[in-house]
């Protein structure tokens, strides 16, 4: 068992199938009922809002519309802290082995089906949350935090299927290529999504705000020289030690912080290098005097705290502009290798327009007014 939950997010090989199998027929007979009881007392939604959310990032959204005063029952799944009704990937396991129809129909399909072998261990994860969505007490409007993946889609599915109607709220900044709106509310950060997103069915809108950017108060004073790095996982690898080298050599601490994806290793170290431990980016932000990133939504949160921000589009020539942040005329200047940007990072160089970033992260100084609105819009569906 311990070893299938390691490979929670993998592919998985014929053994672990095999495996599987055997331990849905043993599991399914003996112990299926009594986990089913065991867990059923969870899936109440008893309030007239509700969600399930299936990462931290969602939760964050959950959390943030309790602040509003829009009260939610709410159901967590992942592995991540939650003050909610939660449910790890461990138990998640046991409610898909109890799920053994659709569960034995991915663990044949991927015997013959690449696609269903590479990413077998998530259609497990599936398998368990399909069974919590046939138990769960639906409320009366649904709302949902993400629009493309399995889980949320899944979830999607099942308020349909029970005559629910469905809000989407957005929780991360968006690019072209996400698809188009389909919810029966779809409730945006700004006039950059709208333009983004399409909606061939035309689907209703509410412009919101991005409501991360009203929980920035208070932050300490910045170390003095301390340089913030902010990478993907299509970054180079090698462009971004080069980068961090001449930095150091430079008079400058540099404070790491890789996408969470980014499993790499950096393979050296430095007394002036420290990587980020903090779950927040934008306390990172605060404690820096400047931030460099390539392809990041993190740039609107470091222009949003006036700090010195440049584009490093050295680090990776794979994606230029994903954002729109330089087509928008947001960020004004990118810099093709790390010398031109480390001349400008030692003036202090202005690299931005902040009047365009109420284009991208709506109109934060009207929350309280739009809130409201809000409000109103989900009384009337």
């Amino acid at each position: 068992m311990r070893s299938i939950l390691s490979r929670f997010d993998n592919g998985a090989s014929i053994f672990t199938r095999i495996i599987t199998l055997f331990i849905v027929a043993i599991t399914y007979k003996w112990f299926g009922f009594i986990f089913e009881r065991l867990f059923s007392k969870r899936f109440k939604l008893c309030l007239k809002y509700s969600c399930i959310v299936f990462s931290p990032n969602q939760l964050r959204v959950a959390e943030w519309c309790e602040t509003v005063g829009i009260e939610l029952s709410v159901i967590s799944i992942g592995q991540f802290k939650s003050p909610y009704n939660h449910i790890n990937h461990r138990q998640l396991m046991l409610l898909a082995l109890c799920n053994s129809t659709v569960l034995l129909r991915h663990v044949f399909k991927s015997f013959r089906d690449g696609l269903y072998r590479d990413n077998f261990m998530r259609l497990v994860k599936l398998s368990g949350i399909d069974l919590i969505l046939q138990k769960v007490d639906f409320a009366q409007l649904l709302f949902n935090f993400n629009d493309h993946s399995p889980a949320n889609i899944l979830y999607y599915d099942y308020g349909k299927l029970n005559n629910k109607k469905v809000v989407y709220i957005q929780h991360a900044p968006v690019s072209i290529h996400f698809p188009p709106l389909f919810h029966d509310l779809n409730v945006l950060f700004s006039q950059d999504s709208i333009d983004k997103y399409r909606n061939p069915n035309n689907r209703k809108i509410f412009e919101l705000f991005d409501f991360h950017f009203t929980e920035m108060e208070g932050h300490k004073r910045p170390e003095e020289n301390k340089v913030l790095i902010c990478t993907n996982p299509l970054d180079s690898l090698e462009e971004i030690k080069k980068l961090i080298v001449l930095l150091i050599h430079s008079g400058y601490s540099v404070l790491y912080r890789p996408h969470p994806r980014d499993t790499r290793e950096l393979n050296f170290k430095y007394a002036k290098l420290r990587c980020s431990i903090d779950r927040n980016p934008q306390n990172d932000i605060a404690s820096c005097i400047a931030m460099i990133t390539n392809e990041s939504a993190v740039i609107l949160d470091s222009i949003f705290q006036n700090k010195p921000t440049y584009k490093a589009a050295f680090l990776s020539k794979d994606v230029r502009d994903n954002y729109g942040f330089l087509a928008k005329g947001l960020v004004i200047r990118e810099f093709e290798n790390p010398e031109s940007l480390l001349d400008s990072l030692m003036n202090l160089e202005k690299c931005y327009n902040r009047q365009k970033l109420d284009y991208f992260i709506g109109a934060i100084q009207n929350r309280n007014k739009i809130v409201n609105k809000f409000k109103r819009v989900l009384l009337g569906l």
